[in-house]
């Protein structure tokens, strides 16, 4: 085959390969090129990640899924090619046959192969290892019946010319996995957090919102968002929004990146407290961003944080009187004042305080709001 016509008759399965990457249904087209181009019954390729113990996907062509539900239920275990455990031990890269794993007069000898492989075409073929990480693990198998033979040189030579956009795309998927599910992950903690946070670029582009910025932005009171890009009501602040991201976004080494805090004023309220910051200083050296992402915090100071202080009871063993003490302390309520929403003396209360500081290891009443507010800005999932 000419340079050209060996080009040509790659072309197709490489471009299913990184197609496959925002569509996966294109990985069974690709899978079906192969059995095309190999004269195979099955193909399949799998990806898991092994700290989570689980299988993050995998596709097949050439049988049917009452065949695979079959093959998971019944025959996996006498599965010939199983005890091999190639996946686990062989080179990544480098394509293993499948009768240099189990010779042919071992298959003839195995039940499985007889009651099962061989009467669908499953015989000859083989495999390759994608990846193997402490992230991830992947490959891609496949059979062919008996009257085909073994793969010959010409076709194991074609399949290894895909191979290395087959571990390339195998790659980018688990990172693109991994960077998603962190997203996932993140925004649910985020979300727990009482202020509100904005991801933006320097233009003001909103990349991630939690779901107290979210709240503000819908209301529409002192910031907004117009066209997916954050937007201050008031026309003089919407200036000075643009100049902090600019500042917070640049590039210049002699700019100070950290911008500071500007007040975003509302009509029938106090103003919101608008914080940037540059989301990661280093990220421009690393991958050569035109300009860093830039965080802002925004605060709503009529908002009252609520505190739980569950935290406290499990760790010192308070008792539910003392949590709400050390609570209302927090909130900035005098003894006095206590003792008067409680329906106690004074005398109950300063004796419930002095409990409440020998069990927590602190001195001061100062001391224990700190530690209080402390443990009651950890989020605990909703109950």
């Amino acid at each position: 085959m000419s340079e050209l016509g060996a080009l040509q008759d790659i072309e197709q399965p490489i471009e299913l390969i990184y197609q496959a990457l925002d569509d996966e249904r294109c990985w069974k087209l690709f899978l079906e090129c192969l059995i095309e181009r190999l004269k195979l019954t099955f193909a399949t390729i799998v990806v898991a990640y092994p700290r989570s113990h689980s299988l993050s996907w995998s596709h097949y062509a050439g049988v049917s899924e009452e065949f695979f539900r079959e093959y998971l239920t019944v025959w996996m275990n006498d599965d010939p090619w199983v005890p091999t455990q190639w996946p686990s031990r062989a080179p990544v890269g480098e394509f293993l046959r499948s009768e240099n794993l189990v010779s042919d007069e071992e298959l003839y000898r195995n039940d499985a192969f007889l009651k099962y492989f061989q009467p669908i075409g499953y015989h000859y073929g083989g495999g390759v290892v994608l990846a193997r990480t402490e992230f991830q693990t992947a490959s891609v198998g496949f059979a062919r019946a008996t009257h085909f033979g073994p793969l010959t040189e010409d076709e194991i030579s074609w399949f290894r010319r895909v191979t290395p956009h087959l571990m390339r795309a195998v790659a980018l998927q688990g990172r693109i996995g991994r960077l998603e599910a962190e997203r996932t992950s993140l925004l649910a903690y985020f979300n727990t957090v009482a202020v509100g946070i904005l991801l933006v670029n320097r233009k003001g582009d909103i990349l991630l919102a939690n779901a107290p910025a979210e709240s503000i932005l819908e209301k529409r009171d002192g910031l907004t968002r117009e066209n997916g890009q954050l937007r201050a009501v008031d026309k003089h602040e919407q200036a000075q929004l643009l100049s902090i991201l600019e500042k917070a976004g640049t590039t210049l080494p002699d700019i100070k990146k950290e911008a500071g805090t500007i007040a975003i004023t509302r009509p029938d309220s106090a103003p919101l407290l608008l914080h940037a910051s540059i989301a990661n200083p280093t990220q421009i050296n690393r991958v050569g961003l035109e300009s860093p992402d830039v965080v802002l915090w925004i605060v709503d100071p009529t908002e009252q944080r609520r505190i739980d202080a569950t935290a406290l009871q499990e760790l010192f063993g308070l008792t539910k009187a003392e949590v709400k003490l050390c609570v209302d302390l927090a909130y900035g309520h005098s003894v006095a004042e206590i003792a008067e929403l409680v329906h106690v003396s004074v005398h109950t209360v300063r004796s419930h305080l002095k409990h409440v500081l020998e069990k927590t290891g602190v001195s001061r009443q100062s001391e224990l709001v700190a530690l209080t507010l402390r443990v009651g800005s950890v989020p605990r999932s909703a109950s």
